[in-house]
């Protein structure tokens, strides 16, 4: 349309004896021109000004369900992330109480030990989230659209946060399989423990309410190397909480934003 206008404008100055008025005269010939090609420059702006107004409308209103669909899903990521950090807790936990009852004793004693404690320790928990509306948005370029500079920082604080909280997880997780599990599995029998544990990795993943923990118990026999590896899974374990509790503050400070804009 702006390119048709300046065409218009150009026949119109071109049709014109600017010397001369409408009855042949000198003089207000310029005049009519000028008031046309002023009228003619005055619709064209007025044109791109609707269409920049109505441009914005529509970026303001994808800005809005953006936003409500980030705020939707971090909410449900803020509660899988406090299960998920409920389960780091309880690992550490039995990681201490299992070593308060097996470093005391001689090398090579049998300690008899709750399967339920030993179910405990077979968990790896790694926090996978839901991010399907922030993996759209990067994707399709729609987050430019976000006009706040502190929620663009806080969606990248709270990625970087992410990558770093997976990674203490996976090193969680690589020792309990590389290391912890396999030594014991050398030192107990552990039937009921892993019956029980897979159930209750199902129901926390569902969100569902947890099964009756076993009662039975197992004789594990002490030795070092698995007293070491105890004592490298709780701290790996603590790290990977700390870094989960440090998401989550990102994340506090995220879905704050979010309600903000």
């Amino acid at each position: 349309m702006l390119e048709n206008s300046r065409w218009n404008a150009i026949r119109l100055l071109g049709d014109y004896d600017l010397t001369k008025d409408e009855t042949g005269g000198t003089g207000p010939g310029i005049r009519s021109a000028v008031r046309e090609v002023l009228l003619i420059v005055l619709g064209v702006l007025i044109a791109l000004s609707l269409d920049a107004l109505w441009e914005y409308r529509v970026d303001r209103a994808a800005e809005r369900d953006l936003l409500r669909g980030l705020h939707g899903e971090f909410s449900e990521n803020a509660g899988a992330l406090d299960r998920w950090i409920e389960l780091h807790q309880g690992v550490a936990a039995s990681t201490a109480a299992f070593l308060a009852r097996i470093e005391p004793v001689p090398e090579g004693a049998m300690v008899s030990v709750a399967d339920s404690l030993i179910a405990d320790l077979g968990r790896t928990p790694t926090f996978d989230p839901e991010l399907n509306s922030l993996d759209a948005a990067l994707s399709s370029g729609q987050i430019a659209l976000l006009r706040s500079v502190q929620t663009q920082r806080a969606l990248a604080s709270w990625s970087r946060a992410l990558a770093d909280a997976q990674e203490e997880e996976q090193r969680a997780a690589d020792q309990a399989y590389r290391e912890f599990l396999p030594l014991l599995g050398e030192a107990t029998r552990m039937g009921p423990a892993v019956t029980w544990l897979v159930e209750d990795v199902r129901s926390v993943m569902r969100g569902e309410e947890r099964g009756p923990r076993p009662t039975t118990s197992s004789l594990v026999e002490a030795d070092t190397r698995l007293i070491n590896a105890l004592w490298v899974r709780y701290r790996l374990t603590r790290s990977a909480e700390n870094e989960l509790q440090i998401l989550r503050a990102s994340l506090e400070d995220l879905l704050g934003l979010l309600e903000q804009d």
